[in-house]
C-alpha cells in the first residue's frame, strides 16, 4: 500500500523513510475494511467511544448533564460486555 498508493512524500515522516500518521491511518482503514467483519468494526467503534468517554474530564461533576453522561457511558459499557460475553 505504501509503495503503490502512498508514493507521495507527504505520506512520509521527516526522515523520508517511515510512513507518517496520515499514512498509518490510511493503511489501518484499508486493513480493517478488508479483514474485519462489519460486526467487529461496530464493536471497535463502540469501544473507541467508551475509551473517549472514560477519559473525559467534566467541568462540573454535580451537573445533571454529567450524571446523564455517566449513565449513558455505563450503558455503553454493559452493551459491549454483552456482545463480548464478559
Amino acid at each position: 500500500i505504501v509503495m503503490d498508493d502512498l508514493r507521495d512524500y507527504r505520506f512520509y515522516d521527516q526522515d523520508m523513510i517511515h510512513p507518517n500518521n496520515i499514512a498509518i491511518e490510511y493503511i489501518w482503514e484499508k486493513f480493517v475494511n478488508y479483514y474485519l467483519s462489519s460486526e467487529t468494526i461496530n464493536i471497535m467503534k463502540k469501544v473507541e467511544k467508551l475509551i473517549l468517554a472514560k477519559n473525559h474530564r467534566p467541568k462540573n461533576i454535580n451537573s445533571d448533564s454529567y450524571k446523564e453522561f455517566l449513565k449513558k457511558t455505563q450503558e455503553l459499557e454493559q452493551e459491549i460486555d454483552l456482545v463480548l460475553n464478559i
